[in-house]
């Protein structure tokens, strides 16, 4: 089984790649959808980001909204959230990966945001990463999340940049709408299978 680490900043379309890979037989695992399940049931995990930000605190919840605000506009906050957060969804990414195994799936896509700085890129054997122009990815953010242009535009900046996923991934799309995104996904594909 292949593992294919998928990352880019926020807006880049890491979900529409992912999506576009899973068509193609994939098994599809994303870690920020892993990382809000965990919010909601991993009571240790929870705790400990409750310890980290008491003002997160929305009754026995954590106010995603202030944490968020928090964290993306502080990297010693990010810094701290992610070393709390990544060890619990690595272990329930590394799960998922364990079940994909019996059933023999051809392929798997770990779609991260913090693939290299989590230390997920190790598990991968190839990593591809998806980017997109800044105002773009600020217009999705907004249109997605319901953010305003100044939110949006924060948690963009406070992300890495074009040239870290130049640099650091296998592969990359570009996806800048003017792009063929689907003959990118469908041309790594074949060299990677």
């Amino acid at each position: 089984m292949i593992t294919i680490g998928i990352t880019g900043g926020s807006g880049s379309g890491k979900s529409y790649v992912s999506a576009k890979m899973t068509e193609m037989g994939g098994k599809w695992i994303d870690a920020d959808k892993l990382y809000h399940e965990l919010l909601g049931k991993n009571h240790a995990m929870r705790n400990k980001i409750l310890e980290a930000f008491p003002e997160a605190r929305d009754g026995e919840h954590i106010n995603r909204g202030k944490l968020a605000s928090m964290v993306f506009t502080n990297d010693k906050d990010l810094m701290k959230l992610n070393s709390i957060t990544h060890p619990f969804v690595i272990e329930a990414i590394e799960n998922e990966i364990a079940e994909c195994y019996c059933v023999n799936d051809e392929f798997v896509i770990i779609d991260a945001i913090a693939l290299f700085e989590s230390g997920l890129s190790n598990i991968c054997d190839v990593t591809i990463g998806v980017i997109a122009d800044e105002n773009l990815r600020i217009d999705r953010i907004v249109e997605r999340d319901d953010l305003s242009v100044p939110r949006a535009r924060t948690r963009v900046r406070a992300q890495q940049k074009e040239d870290y996923y130049r640099r650091k991934c296998d592969y990359i799309i570009e996806n800048n709408g003017e792009t063929d995104v689907d003959g990118q996904i469908r041309n790594i594909i074949s060299k990677v299978l």
